[in-house]
């Protein structure tokens, strides 16, 4: 196997309806966040017996603990011995970790691109393996984020079916802010998962719930202006985001924090709040019918 330069990008994610129930087999609509990145350089260097990690961008320092927790496991995976590789490796990261902005998934899809090139084999199995790398991460990985991350185009997602592209004929006004404290994905499914043990009925009721917010999303983003105004289309986003946030309460995964910040959004004129990820911190989605305040604009990520 001989070691080559290697380089590739990734984008982060954001999810408008859909979270926790996709494991399920619900649907999920989910987009690509362009303007968050990962990427990842590597620099051969034969004879030095190591491996050199550089890491820069404002969220690289908390990649490096996460890109060694995935390095073996990616060898692993792709019949790569990891004591051949001898050489720089340098990743840059703008994605924050444990915020549902796809942290994980841009790693797992970078490490996948890079071992099925050096491996020479996989090529079209990225996604495949870069999901069997994410549960790392998230104990069970429904292959939504990483699938979003190798498109990096807005689809409409089903675990265990080929992902569909996504009509949309119009951006509403999509923000998202951070609620001031980290959540961790894997905890946050476990404890949905220990719920649709316990209480199956409720979580497949919510489960329900949650397919009509995705249901209702889709429908909005694919009707096209109206002449006689575009009310219809809001209104159908704000009552998909409003079911969604109520599944999230009540599976018990938005926190006071979380909670204080969806409120304090709305507060500034927001139509609509819910977290986006896993929940009990990181990033929330707002929906707005026009710009939000200017002084609040700095603590915001547009989504389009």
């Amino acid at each position: 196997m001989k070691l080559k330069e290697f380089s590739t990008r990734t984008c982060g994610k954001w999810i408008l309806a859909g979270e926790h129930s996709v494991l399920r087999g619900c649907p999920a609509v989910v987009f690509p966040l362009k303007s968050r990145f990962f990427s990842l350089k590597f620099q051969p260097r034969p004879g030095t017996g190591a491996i050199q990690l550089e890491s820069e961008g404002s969220h690289s320092r908390e990649t490096e603990g996460a890109f060694w927790a995935c390095f073996e496991k990616a060898c692993e995976l792709f019949g790569v011995q990891s004591e051949i590789i001898e050489g720089e490796i340098k990743i840059e990261s703008t994605i924050p970790a444990g915020a549902g902005l796809g942290a994980s998934a841009s790693l797992c899809v970078a490490l996948s691109r890079w071992m099925a090139d050096l491996s020479g084999n996989f090529k079209n199995e990225i996604s495949v393996k870069a999901r069997e790398l994410e549960n790392v991460f998230h104990g069970e990985s429904s292959g939504v984020d990483v699938t979003v991350v190798s498109l990096e185009k807005p689809i409409r997602f089903m675990k265990g079916a080929p992902p569909e592209g996504l009509s949309q004929l119009w951006s509403p006004k999509f923000f998202l802010s951070y609620s001031g404290v980290k959540g961790v994905t894997k905890d946050c499914v476990e404890k949905v998962q220990a719920m649709a043990r316990t209480q199956p009925v409720l979580v497949s009721d919510l489960d329900g719930k949650m397919k009509m917010a995705v249901q209702l999303a889709s429908e909005a983003l694919a009707l096209p202006d109206s002449v006689g105004g575009n009310a219809e289309r809001l209104q159908k986003l704000v009552k998909a985001i409003q079911m969604a946030a109520e599944c999230f309460s009540e599976w018990g995964l938005c926190n006071s924090e979380v909670q204080a910040h969806m409120e304090k959004i709305k507060k500034c004129g927001a139509l609509a709040v819910k977290p986006t990820g896993s929940g009990q911190g990181g990033y929330c989605l707002s929906l707005w019918e026009s710009d939000p305040p200017e002084d609040l604009m700095s603590v915001l990520i547009p989504c389009f």
